[in-house]
């Protein structure tokens, strides 16, 4: 479960869970490295910063600034597709599509990324296989990825997409649609699926806390 502890780093802590779903000690480096940076940020040239000794080792003893980057660059990549996919189908069943489902979701991924490139040059990824590779992998945080990419769009519930991660208010919408959207994901059964199971288990999600409500997006 994502754990809330209101030390003004939970927000970070759910960054890192969405990058690093399956690897405990990138997020604890990931999260180390961020709090040193905000630090770093918020102190002068000649002054002083505070890390606790766990979070100096974690920064130590893993990837460096660069390396680092890369690795949340490309699994962010990676997280966006299962966003995505997750999404689509959100929207299928939101606008009354027939049958929504994972393979309908895949080819009108397809049919959008082709010839489309990220920042760095690189091509969108569109092979079927990749595609389930990717949302496998990034299947506990898809909610979440699926809520910010929500707020990428026409239905956005935060005015700036980085208020998520800036500002308290945004960022308890952003957790409450992502709960909306694993509700949602966890109990809708495509017709055709044999046999009859959930887009994602409920106990594959990564759990928002009780104390975030829900919060429904109105779709057009």
């Amino acid at each position: 479960m994502l754990v809330l502890e209101h030390d003004g780093l939970d927000m970070a802590r759910t960054l890192a869970w969405m990058i690093f779903p399956k690897s405990e000690i990138h997020r604890k480096q990931h999260l180390a490295r961020t709090i040193a940076w905000v630090a770093c940020e918020d102190t002068n040239s000649n002054g002083e910063i505070v890390l606790s000794a766990a979070a100096m080792k974690e920064i130590l003893v893993g990837p460096g600034k660069v390396e680092m980057e890369e690795m949340a660059a490309e699994a962010a990549k990676r997280g966006t597709v299962a966003g995505d996919l997750l999404a689509l189908i959100y929207k299928m069943d939101a606008g009354g599509h027939s049958e929504p489902s994972f393979g309908k979701a895949i080819e009108q991924y397809k049919s959008f990324a082709l010839g489309l490139k990220y920042g760095d040059g690189e091509s969108l990824k569109y092979s079927e296989e990749t595609l389930r590779t990717y949302f496998k992998d990034y299947a506990s945080v898809s909610h979440l990825w699926a809520a910010f990419r929500f707020n990428q769009g026409p239905y956005f519930f935060a005015k700036d997409p980085r208020d998520v991660f800036r500002t308290d208010k945004a960022f308890v919408d952003f957790l409450g649609v992502a709960k909306s959207i694993a509700q949602f994901a966890s109990t809708f059964i495509p017709k055709r699926t044999k046999p009859p199971k959930p887009i994602v288990s409920l106990e594959v999600f990564l759990q928002i806390p009780e104390e975030i409500p829900a919060m429904n997006l109105v779709l057009k």
